[in-house]
């Protein structure tokens, strides 16, 4: 790593590692070392991190719930930030829910029924951070994030603090294309105020659904494949016969087909073998070529 990596270790409330293996700030529970793994204690340590990176030239990996990520085993040849949860309180003005990126959706949800307001009862479920789930317009239940942003305020590629308004973003199914490449460190989210017993009604209902129909207590990167227009990604899969298909520890979830799960000591290369072999039966069979939900970090179509 260049010089400009020691000027990274001496940011104001900012924790520095050297070599710092990432496996464990992903649900996947996979991946290798960063060069360097700055994690801020602050919002201002967040936003100095995010800008002296990106002004020193680095490759950045910024990580919030780290729930949809595969990363290599060899690693990350950059900088990786830690953007985590609490590092400002929560707000609530009018009807919009001011958050810090790294809150997860499940706790979001919970702070905005206490205040009665709904429209986050679809992301309950979804283990991901604010910042990472409206970069890909994380959704469930035929809802997404494009319906709720407001917006965003985030660090840009010249290190400057920026503001951008939800009108000002491309959304499509599970990406927002943004008018400048950013990293998001809050944002707000418009919801409708309703009555708590009636949103949490609604979240029991959709959490049930949840436990029956995922895998929820093993290791995985949520989906990984996106839906095919008008069609499931997952009955694709489970009508290829690939249900309970493994390699080596990564297995096709026999719960819901369009996860794979870490069954136990799996790698990355395992996990992106069993993706490829997934997509050429899928596209055997039916003729569809599925597209990666999951974020890939060091790897390329055909492994590690």
């Amino acid at each position: 790593m260049s010089s400009a990596s020691a000027l990274l270790e001496r940011i104001p409330e900012v924790e520095a590692r050297r070599s710092a293996v990432l496996a464990p700030l992903t649900t996947f529970r996979i991946g290798g070392p960063a060069e360097l793994l700055l994690v801020p204690q602050s919002r201002a340590g967040l936003e100095a991190a995010l800008a002296q990176v990106r002004r020193s030239g680095l490759p950045l990996l910024a990580i919030g719930a780290g729930s949809n990520l595969l990363i290599s085993e060899a690693g990350f040849a950059g900088v990786a930030v830690k953007i985590g949860s609490g590092l400002a309180p929560v707000r609530v003005e009018e009807n919009r829910l001011i958050a810090d990126a790294g809150r997860t959706l499940p706790d979001l949800m919970r702070r905005a029924r206490r205040a009665g307001l709904s429209g986050l009862e679809f992301a309950g479920g979804i283990p991901g951070s604010l910042g990472g789930s409206l970069k890909m317009n994380a959704g469930a239940w035929h809802r997404d994030m494009a319906g709720i942003a407001d917006w965003m305020v985030g660090v840009n590629e010249a290190g400057e603090t920026v503001r951008v308004e939800t009108s000002e973003i491309a959304w499509s199914y599970r990406s927002a294309r943004f008018p400048q490449p950013m990293t998001i460190v809050e944002a707000a989210l418009r919801l409708t105020p309703e009555d708590p017993k009636a949103i949490e009604e609604r979240e029991e209902g959709w959490h049930a659904a949840r436990r029956r129909t995922q895998p929820l207590g093993e290791p995985s990167a949520g989906c990984v494949f996106k839906n095919p227009p008008g069609d499931y990604a997952s009955r694709l899969i489970d009508g290829a016969g690939l249900k309970g298909e493994r390699v080596g520890g990564a297995m096709v979830s026999p719960v819901h087909a369009n996860f794979i799960v870490n069954a136990g000591g799996a790698t990355a290369r395992e996990v992106m073998n069993l993706i490829d072999r997934v997509r050429e039966r899928v596209l055997a069979v039916h003729g569809v070529a599925l597209e990666l939900e999951v974020q890939l970090v060091g790897l390329g179509a055909g492994g590690a």
